[in-house]
């Protein structure tokens, strides 16, 4: 697999770098490759399928005081606007209003079949998450109680300065 597995030790330094604030952002790469796309690790293309489960998986770990819910805010929505100039990541008039509901209750062990990934699997398979019950962007509902609200194409992209 590409990029390979880390160990236990790179976790705990990505962590801590997380906490005290030396990683600025979370943020997830999505690559929805086939598994067998990602058998041959020389020709294996990098990345893998995770922009529906960064944040569940990182809730998860808000509710078990992994983390605070404050540095999550500033680390998934906060930081990364202020960084990208975008009118996001805060609940504010003239920003787009962008959020997500959780009952942290709806806890739930993730599974490639509840996903809705072209891929049909999961590097977080069985890992522990809670996912929205609702999804609000600009102010409109695309995803409620994991079904998908809104029509293809209503997605927006948000700038090219970066890009």
């Amino acid at each position: 697999m590409n990029p390979p597995l880390r160990t236990e030790k790179d976790n705990e330094t990505l962590w801590n770098a997380l906490l005290n604030e030396t990683i600025d952002i979370v943020a997830s790469d999505h690559a929805p490759h086939t598994l067998e796309e990602k058998q041959e690790f020389d020709n294996a293309l990098p990345g893998v399928p995770g922009v529906e489960t960064t944040l569940p998986i990182m809730m998860y770990f808000m509710k078990n005081e992994k983390i605070s819910l404050r540095r999550l805010v500033n680390a998934i929505c906060e930081k990364p606007a202020e960084i990208f100039n975008l009118n996001k990541g805060e609940i504010k008039k003239g920003f787009d209003a962008d959020l997500n509901v959780f009952d942290l209750k709806n806890e739930k062990k993730i599974s490639a079949d509840m996903l809705h990934s072209k891929c049909g699997w999961t590097p977080f398979e069985n890992f522990h998450a809670i996912f929205p019950i609702c999804t609000i962007i600009r102010g409109e509902v695309v995803v409620e109680n994991n079904e998908i609200m809104v029509n293809p194409g209503f997605g927006r992209f948000v700038g090219e300065k970066y890009a």
